[in-house]
C-alpha cells in the first residue's frame, strides 16, 4: 500500500517558507559561479550599490502548492521591487541570494540568464521569492 507524501511535501515547503520571513533579498552586480558553500562574504562583497539600494525582507510568502503541470511543490513571495534614483552609481544585476536576518549565512541564491542593466533614474527590477522542490 503506498501512502500519500504530498501533505507531508506540502508541510514541508510551508515550514522552509515561513523560516524566510525575517530573510533578506540582496541584489549581486557581479558574476558569481556559487555553489552550496560559498561563503556569504563572497556574496556581499558583489552586493549592489546603486542609490535607492537596500536589502529587502522577504516577508510572508504563500501557502504551499503543488504545480498542476509539473508536479513541483511551491510557495510564492510577493514581488520586491527596487529602483533607482539617480545616474550616479550605475549597476548591472547579476542575481540575488537571500540571507538570514542576522546576515550570518546565505539561504539562496540566484543567477538572472540575463543581466539586468540599471543606469538611469527611475530604472529598476522586481524579483519573486520562491520556495522550490522538485
Amino acid at each position: 500500500m503506498m501512502t500519500d507524501s504530498r501533505p507531508q511535501q506540502l508541510a514541508a515547503i510551508n515550514a522552509k517558507a515561513a523560516a524566510l520571513t525575517t530573510a533578506k533579498v540582496h541584489l549581486l552586480m557581479a558574476t558569481l559561479a556559487p555553489t552550496p558553500d560559498t561563503p556569504l562574504a563572497s556574496f556581499t562583497a558583489h552586493e549592489a550599490t546603486f542609490t535607492g539600494y537596500a536589502a529587502t525582507t522577504v516577508g510572508a510568502l504563500g501557502a504551499a502548492y503543488i504545480d498542476p503541470i509539473t508536479g513541483d511543490y511551491l510557495a510564492d513571495g510577493v514581488a520586491l521591487s527596487w529602483t533607482m534614483t539617480d545616474t550616479v552609481s550605475p549597476n548591472t544585476i547579476y542575481g540575488a541570494f537571500i540571507a538570514d536576518s542576522g546576515a550570518t549565512k546565505v539561504l539562496a541564491y540566484e543567477m538572472f540568464a540575463t543581466p539586468i542593466p540599471l543606469s538611469l533614474a527611475g530604472q529598476g527590477l522586481s524579483y519573486v521569492p520562491v520556495v522550490h522542490q522538485p
